[in-house]
């Protein structure tokens, strides 16, 4: 970290937020400082941690840009605070107990946006872990998965990354506790050039402390209402004309033929 300066690969930031995170956040940040693609900014906004999390911080002060540990108003609000303090050209937020998944992560992902810089969403596929990184399952992000995005499920937060132009565009609702990464891939995929690649990029890790574990029903139920506006909003149909676009379609269906899937 702190050695983006000057450099001509672009600069890729890394919010993570924590609220007494001492548990995991150790491992999330250790994720982060091994990686091999050097021009990497990462920030941590605290929420006024209780417990042993601002110690982690510390400890790990040298290979963090920013940090800051204040009140905040909730996850939505401290990921813009993060968002807004930070200068890369590629955005990502990576929870406190989420790990990235190997330390060619962040290479791997600008490979991708600099071979095709009209792109400003990549993202891929993750591991489902339990609270001591054992696997769960592997969760395939491709296109036999992507269509329930517009209905009931949405792609992997912590496998997706996006331009600074995105953010700038469209924002994080603050209205928003849960669904606030579901509204921003929607925004983006109506409008502008996404894409998927066949990759594992983080270990999603679920645990009975994880807020969308513990309110899984709020979460839903915020969900369902923010799909419901955003179609009748008729910005639906934009998604899907948006994603069809990057797809070779008659390769796609003859490879589905031949698979018998």
């Amino acid at each position: 970290m702190k050695s983006f300066t000057g450099s001509k690969d672009p600069l890729l930031s890394i919010v993570t937020v924590v609220m007494n995170g001492e548990r995991y956040l150790e491992e999330t940040i250790q994720s982060v400082i091994r990686q091999t693609y050097d021009n990497v900014e990462y920030i941590i906004i605290d929420g006024g941690s209780t417990d042993g999390t601002v110690d982690i911080i510390k400890k790990y002060e040298e290979q963090i840009d920013y940090w800051v540990s204040e009140h905040d108003d909730g996850q939505t609000d401290a990921l813009i605070k993060g968002f807004d303090v930070s200068n890369g050209d590629i955005l990502y937020w990576l929870n406190y107990d989420d790990l990235l998944f190997n330390e060619n992560t962040i290479a791997d992902v600008v490979t991708v946006f600099e071979k095709n810089k009209e792109l400003k969403l990549v993202y891929g596929d993750d591991l489902l872990v339990d609270a001591k990184l054992r696997l769960i399952k592997l969760r395939d992000f491709s296109f036999h998965f992507f269509y329930k995005l517009l209905y009931y499920k949405s792609i992997s937060q912590p496998s997706a990354f996006f331009t600074k132009e995105m953010y700038q565009e469209f924002g994080l609702n603050k209205t928003l506790e849960y669904s606030m990464d579901l509204e921003l891939w929607l925004n983006i995929f109506s409008k502008h050039k996404t894409k998927y690649i066949d990759k594992i990029l983080s270990k999603n890790r679920i645990h009975a402390d994880r807020k969308m574990v513990a309110f899984e029903k709020d979460a839903r139920i915020e969900a369902r209402k923010l799909r419901y506006e955003f179609g009748a909003n008729k910005n639906m149909f934009n998604v899907y004309k948006s994603f069809f676009k990057m797809l070779d379609i008659k390769n796609y269906f003859i490879s589905m033929f031949y698979s018998g899937k």
